[in-house]
């Protein structure tokens, strides 16, 4: 059947290997013939870097036709950096699922130590894993979200920021990504597809305030697979 193979054939009790076909010649007496089956398997590696942990872990055997399950936990004070499946990125997940599985498969976790920025609205002071850092301007609200001078933040996160003044694009670095914006559009380019950085309201763009370069932060933190937590009561 879809997903067997020939495990072993017996005639008369005695095995002569999985092939498929036998030919019983110049009959004379009774005989039998049994086939013996068994499920294809397919191995899936799984590895992670230090950090953390993946599950299950090393080499698991999965039927052919089956799906599997990985979980995906770090460590306190580490982050989930990347998860790359078959030497493809698949960005900052917690789980990956293999479904139908007709072939052998590799999954490997980068874990990193967990970068935490404290910014708060109006106030160039901010604060790297407890470290006090200062801006060269505060981030401020338009349009309902959060502006500021990313160059500082994602450098703080192990990436950097160009800049092109003739087509006032700004470009962010990270990992794997690469994030283009310019200044009053409302859509950016993210690993080369275009999105809008706020597909529910079309008027937060990049702006230059005070000779700022002004980015909105959480569509550039989320699409470098970032975490962004607001506290309404301290901003």
């Amino acid at each position: 059947d879809n997903g067997y193979k020939i495990k072993d054939v017996k005639v008369d009790g005695v095995s002569i290997g999985p092939v498929s076909t036998y030919t019983f010649s110049n009959i004379t007496s009774d005989h039998t013939i049994e086939a013996i089956f068994e499920p294809i398997q397919f191995i899936i590696k799984a590895t992670s870097s230090e950090g953390g942990l993946i599950f299950p872990l090393d080499e698991v055997l999965v039927n052919s036709g089956s799906s599997i399950k990985f979980t995906i936990t770090p460590h306190k004070g580490y982050g989930i950096l990347d998860v790359v499946v078959d030497g493809m990125s698949v960005g900052v997940v917690n789980s990956y699922r293999f479904e139908n599985v007709t072939s052998n498969h590799e999954i490997h976790v980068e874990f990193a130590n967990r970068v935490t920025i404290v910014l708060k609205v109006g106030k160039t002071e901010y604060f790297v894993n407890g470290t006090r850092k200062s801006l060269d301007a505060p981030p401020i609200i338009e349009n309902g979200r959060t502006l500021l001078p990313i160059r500082a933040i994602i450098e703080a996160l192990g990436g950097a920021v160009g800049w092109e003044p003739y087509t006032k694009k700004a470009t962010v670095y990270f990992k794997q990504n690469t994030i283009e914006l310019w200044i009053g559009k409302p859509q950016a380019k993210v690993n080369g597809t275009t999105k809008w950085i706020d597909d529910k309201n079309h008027k937060v763009v990049p702006e230059i305030i005070n000779g700022r370069t002004m980015l909105p932060l959480r569509f550039v933190a989320e699409n470098i697979g970032a975490q962004v937590d607001w506290n309404n009561s301290t901003k």
